[in-house]
Protein backbone atom coordinates (compact mmCIF):
# COMPACT_ATOMS: atom_id res chain seq x y z
CA UNK A 1 0.00 0.00 0.00
CA UNK A 2 1.80 3.48 -1.00
CA UNK A 3 1.59 6.26 1.14
CA UNK A 4 0.76 9.77 -0.28
CA UNK A 5 2.30 12.44 1.33
CA UNK A 6 0.33 15.36 1.41
CA UNK A 7 1.56 19.21 1.76
CA UNK A 8 2.30 21.15 5.31
CA UNK A 9 -0.26 23.94 6.28
CA UNK A 10 3.11 26.30 5.53
CA UNK A 11 3.62 24.79 2.05
CA UNK A 12 -0.10 25.81 1.28
CA UNK A 13 0.23 29.03 2.60
CA UNK A 14 3.19 29.29 0.96
CA UNK A 15 1.49 28.69 -2.39
CA UNK A 16 -2.01 31.14 -2.06
CA UNK A 17 0.98 33.66 -1.39
CA UNK A 18 2.70 33.16 -4.62
CA UNK A 19 -0.56 32.58 -6.44
CA UNK A 20 -2.82 35.02 -4.74
CA UNK A 21 -0.70 37.51 -3.13
CA UNK A 22 -1.87 36.41 0.28
CA UNK A 23 -3.59 33.71 2.59
CA UNK A 24 -7.34 34.98 3.55
CA UNK A 25 -7.37 35.55 7.46
CA UNK A 26 -10.03 32.94 7.80
CA UNK A 27 -8.33 30.25 6.60
CA UNK A 28 -5.66 31.12 8.71
CA UNK A 29 -7.70 30.76 11.37
CA UNK A 30 -9.26 27.95 10.01
CA UNK A 31 -6.09 26.24 10.05
CA UNK A 32 -5.82 27.20 13.39
CA UNK A 33 -9.04 25.05 14.46
CA UNK A 34 -9.38 22.50 11.91
CA UNK A 35 -6.62 21.97 9.69
CA UNK A 36 -7.96 18.94 8.19
CA UNK A 37 -10.88 20.90 6.74
CA UNK A 38 -8.16 23.01 5.14
CA UNK A 39 -6.79 19.94 3.25
CA UNK A 40 -10.92 18.92 2.22
CA UNK A 41 -10.84 22.71 0.85
CA UNK A 42 -7.95 22.02 -0.97
CA UNK A 43 -9.33 18.89 -2.35
CA UNK A 44 -12.40 20.78 -3.74
CA UNK A 45 -10.30 22.86 -5.58
CA UNK A 46 -8.14 20.12 -7.09
CA UNK A 47 -11.82 18.78 -8.24
CA UNK A 48 -13.49 22.00 -9.18
CA UNK A 49 -10.10 22.99 -11.01
CA UNK A 50 -7.94 20.36 -12.19
CA UNK A 51 -4.75 21.01 -13.37
CA UNK A 52 -4.66 17.33 -15.79
CA UNK A 53 -7.01 18.09 -18.45
CA UNK A 54 -8.63 20.67 -18.09
CA UNK A 55 -11.83 21.92 -19.63
CA UNK A 56 -11.42 26.00 -19.11
CA UNK A 57 -7.93 27.10 -19.41
CA UNK A 58 -6.73 29.26 -16.49
CA UNK A 59 -7.62 32.83 -18.11
CA UNK A 60 -11.07 31.31 -18.10
CA UNK A 61 -10.97 30.21 -14.73
CA UNK A 62 -9.45 33.54 -13.10
CA UNK A 63 -10.84 36.08 -15.51
CA UNK A 64 -6.76 37.15 -15.61
CA UNK A 65 -7.29 39.29 -19.08
CA UNK A 66 -9.90 40.75 -20.66
CA UNK A 67 -10.67 39.38 -24.19
CA UNK A 68 -9.11 41.30 -26.81
CA UNK A 69 -10.21 40.97 -30.82
CA UNK A 70 -8.45 41.88 -33.81
CA UNK A 71 -10.08 44.93 -35.69
CA UNK A 72 -10.02 44.81 -39.71
CA UNK A 73 -9.96 48.52 -39.72
CA UNK A 74 -8.70 50.84 -38.27
CA UNK A 75 -9.64 51.92 -34.53
CA UNK A 76 -7.88 54.97 -34.16
CA UNK A 77 -5.95 55.94 -31.22
CA UNK A 78 -6.69 52.72 -29.81
CA UNK A 79 -4.74 50.73 -32.32
CA UNK A 80 -5.89 47.86 -33.60
CA UNK A 81 -6.89 46.08 -30.62
CA UNK A 82 -9.90 46.65 -29.04
CA UNK A 83 -11.70 45.23 -25.87
CA UNK A 84 -14.59 42.72 -25.33
CA UNK A 85 -17.25 44.31 -22.82
CA UNK A 86 -17.91 40.87 -20.60
CA UNK A 87 -21.40 42.64 -19.80
CA UNK A 88 -23.70 42.52 -23.15
CA UNK A 89 -24.31 40.03 -25.22
CA UNK A 90 -22.66 40.65 -28.87
CA UNK A 91 -24.57 38.68 -31.89
CA UNK A 92 -23.38 35.08 -32.64
CA UNK A 93 -19.55 35.78 -33.71
CA UNK A 94 -19.23 39.40 -32.96
CA UNK A 95 -17.76 41.56 -30.59
CA UNK A 96 -20.26 44.31 -28.69
CA UNK A 97 -19.10 47.90 -28.75
CA UNK A 98 -17.65 47.97 -32.30
CA UNK A 99 -20.31 48.30 -34.58
CA UNK A 100 -19.63 50.95 -37.63
CA UNK A 101 -21.95 53.31 -39.16
CA UNK A 102 -25.12 51.79 -40.61
CA UNK A 103 -24.36 48.49 -37.69
CA UNK A 104 -22.14 46.52 -39.81
CA UNK A 105 -19.04 44.79 -37.65
CA UNK A 106 -16.22 44.05 -38.77
CA UNK A 107 -14.76 42.26 -35.27
CA UNK A 108 -14.24 38.71 -35.27
CA UNK A 109 -14.38 36.97 -32.21
CA UNK A 110 -13.26 33.79 -31.24
CA UNK A 111 -16.22 31.18 -30.13
CA UNK A 112 -13.90 30.45 -27.04
CA UNK A 113 -14.59 34.23 -25.81
CA UNK A 114 -18.70 33.66 -26.61
CA UNK A 115 -18.01 30.28 -24.40
CA UNK A 116 -16.64 32.15 -21.48
CA UNK A 117 -19.01 35.40 -21.45
CA UNK A 118 -22.05 32.77 -21.16
CA UNK A 119 -19.77 30.26 -18.61
CA UNK A 120 -19.15 33.65 -16.40
CA UNK A 121 -23.47 34.49 -16.39
CA UNK A 122 -23.98 30.88 -15.51
CA UNK A 123 -21.69 30.85 -12.53
CA UNK A 124 -23.19 34.33 -11.79
CA UNK A 125 -26.70 33.16 -11.70
CA UNK A 126 -25.60 30.20 -9.86
CA UNK A 127 -23.97 32.04 -7.48
CA UNK A 128 -27.16 34.54 -7.09
CA UNK A 129 -29.83 31.63 -7.10
CA UNK A 130 -31.78 33.08 -9.77
CA UNK A 131 -33.30 29.96 -11.50
CA UNK A 132 -34.97 31.72 -13.92
CA UNK A 133 -31.01 33.23 -15.23
CA UNK A 134 -29.32 29.80 -14.75
CA UNK A 135 -32.92 28.39 -16.88
CA UNK A 136 -31.89 30.57 -19.63
CA UNK A 137 -28.06 30.16 -19.46
CA UNK A 138 -28.49 26.18 -19.82
CA UNK A 139 -30.70 26.70 -22.34
CA UNK A 140 -28.14 29.28 -24.26
CA UNK A 141 -25.48 26.58 -23.23
CA UNK A 142 -27.42 24.03 -25.05
CA UNK A 143 -27.84 26.40 -28.08
CA UNK A 144 -24.35 27.34 -28.60
CA UNK A 145 -23.19 24.17 -28.58
CA UNK A 146 -20.87 24.45 -25.29
CA UNK A 147 -18.90 21.22 -24.40
CA UNK A 148 -20.46 19.61 -21.80
CA UNK A 149 -17.47 19.57 -19.64
CA UNK A 150 -16.99 23.03 -19.95
CA UNK A 151 -20.38 23.69 -18.39
CA UNK A 152 -19.48 21.18 -15.97
CA UNK A 153 -16.21 22.26 -14.47
CA UNK A 154 -17.95 25.50 -14.46
CA UNK A 155 -20.44 24.37 -11.84
CA UNK A 156 -17.93 22.63 -10.27
CA UNK A 157 -16.09 26.23 -9.57
CA UNK A 158 -19.37 27.75 -8.57
CA UNK A 159 -19.49 24.67 -5.82
CA UNK A 160 -16.30 25.25 -4.85
CA UNK A 161 -16.87 29.29 -4.37
CA UNK A 162 -19.57 28.83 -2.82
CA UNK A 163 -17.67 26.33 -0.12
CA UNK A 164 -15.27 29.14 -0.21
CA UNK A 165 -17.61 31.92 0.81
CA UNK A 166 -18.77 30.01 4.12
CA UNK A 167 -15.23 29.43 4.84
CA UNK A 168 -15.08 33.51 4.87
CA UNK A 169 -18.58 34.37 6.40
CA UNK A 170 -17.38 31.75 9.19
CA UNK A 171 -14.51 33.91 10.56
CA UNK A 172 -16.15 34.79 13.57
CA UNK A 173 -17.00 31.04 14.61
CA UNK A 174 -13.79 30.55 14.17
CA UNK A 175 -12.72 33.52 16.40
CA UNK A 176 -14.84 32.33 19.11
CA UNK A 177 -13.20 28.63 19.02
CA UNK A 178 -9.92 30.36 18.93
CA UNK A 179 -11.11 31.82 22.01
CA UNK A 180 -12.43 29.27 24.23
CA UNK A 181 -9.61 26.84 23.01
CA UNK A 182 -7.17 29.45 24.95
Amino acid sequence: MSVVSRPSLEQIFTGMRKAMGGVPSAVEKLSRVDPEMVYEHLRSRAYAMPDQSPALDDQTRTLRNQAKITSHFPAGPFGLQLRCSLVSDPLPGYAPHSRLAGGQNFCAVKHEFIFARSLIYLAAALAASSSACVRAMADKAKTQGIPREKVLETLRIVRFAMATKIIGEAEPVFDALEKSVR
